[in-house]
């Protein structure tokens, strides 16, 4: 089950990022690129696709792309831990890491990417053995510049029985059991039409109200408020499924990218008039962001937080 939410923005430098370093492929997209706008300033979107274990990061302030799975050494950060072995499949997953600070603009989106074959339930708590890596903004300083590093944890460094990242882990599974009660919610109130839940994902608005959109299998999107009242739905063009841990959806100024591997595009869905319309306002071809031959199955998107 894919489950992400993801509310910071914020400025990226993203020279790492460049297809030139960092272990990337040339770009051939060529090199005058009008960006997509997808709303989603300071976003860094991961695109995986388990067939083949390829990897690619998308920035959207700059579109640049670094090639995650061929990653090598970057000053500054790690990214090496992002290389998956061809026995690995594994599955996107966005952790909101609450730290803690009751001020919720400071939680950290982080990527987990849990073994394919993993499944949350109350009496079996995540641990090392059930991800290969936890990927996340680094902050680094040189010479009175602040930058903001995409960077991997291998998994093997949370095999501990104590310190920071045992307690990271105390925390993930919190995180992980409050998703678990959500979606056991929405399973219980998607309509009959929808033909079961595929996935969700939580939007919080600049008013900080709380939406969850539900997306059936039958490729409808349903949209629910902080009581899971109904609110919406709404159809995507070419949609007409989704299949577990093939798509993908984070957040957006007034909504939510959602990636179909159906239809290979991002789909923009935002809301009107207090959150109470949703519709689909524009879709993007996977290949105008990765390049020419780029395909995935999911994705997800995070942000550095910059107020720290």
């Amino acid at each position: 089950m894919q489950k992400s939410r993801v509310t910071c923005t914020a400025s990226i430098l993203a020279a790492l990022f460049i297809l030139n370093g960092c272990g990337g492929s040339g770009d051939s997209r060529g090199s005058e690129i009008e960006l997509p706008e997808l709303e989603s300033d300071g976003k860094t979107l991961v695109f995986y696709n388990a067939s083949t274990n390829e990897q690619n990061a998308y920035t959207a302030d700059d579109g640049s792309v670094l090639n995650l799975q061929g990653a090598t050494d970057a000053e500054g950060a790690d990214i090496t831990k992002f290389n998956m072995q061809a026995d690995e499949k594994g599955k996107l997953f966005v952790w909101i890491d609450n730290k803690g600070d009751v001020n919720a603009s400071n939680d950290e989106g982080k990527i987990v990417m849990f073994d394919q074959d993993y499944s949350y339930a109350p009496d079996n708590n995540a641990t090392w053995e059930d991800f290969y890596y936890l990927g996340h903004f680094h902050k680094h300083e040189d010479e009175g510049k602040t930058e903001y590093h995409l960077a991997a944890h291998s998994n093997d460094e949370f095999n501990v029985t104590s310190g920071g990242k045992f307690n990271a882990m105390i925390r993930l599974n919190t995180y992980l059991a409050e998703q678990y009660e959500l979606e056991q919610n929405l399973t219980y109130t998607i309509p009959e039409e929808a033909n079961g839940l595929c996935g969700f994902h939580t939007f919080v608005n600049e008013e900080n109200k709380t939406f969850y959109l539900a997306m059936g299998t039958n490729g409808k999107l349903y949209i629910y408020d902080e009581n899971i009242s109904y609110v919406d739905k709404t159809t995507l063009t070419g949609v007409d499924s989704c299949i577990e841990n093939q798509f993908g959806m984070s957040s957006t100024e007034d909504g939510v990218l959602y990636f179909s591997e159906e239809t290979q595009q991002l789909h923009l869905i935002d809301s009107h008039d207090g959150g109470t319309v949703w519709h689909e306002h524009t879709t993007f071809d996977l290949e105008e962001l990765l390049g020419a031959g780029k395909t995935a199955e999911m994705m997800v998107g995070i942000a550095p937080v910059t107020g720290k």
